[in-house]
């Protein structure tokens, strides 16, 4: 799963469900030139007997170009 942090309303929001395990690299589109965005990414074993939710990842920012 993979949320990026909105802060105009202060919530995650989830951009992708769906991502394969063996994807390394995802393309954020529709972004605002300049902007600060700020992503989380956990995994989800569909197949485990518990929630199958793993720990989030380490916050990651990047900024747009201008």
């Amino acid at each position: 799963m993979l949320q990026r942090w909105d802060a105009s309303t202060s919530i995650w929001v989830t951009i992708r469900n769906d991502l394969l395990p063996t994807r390394a690299s995802y393309k954020d589109m529709n972004l605002i030139a300049g902007a600060r965005y700020v992503y989380r990414l956990r995994a989800i074993n569909r197949a485990a007997d518990d929630n199958g939710m793993g720990k989030w990842s380490t916050l990651v920012s990047t900024t747009t170009a201008e």
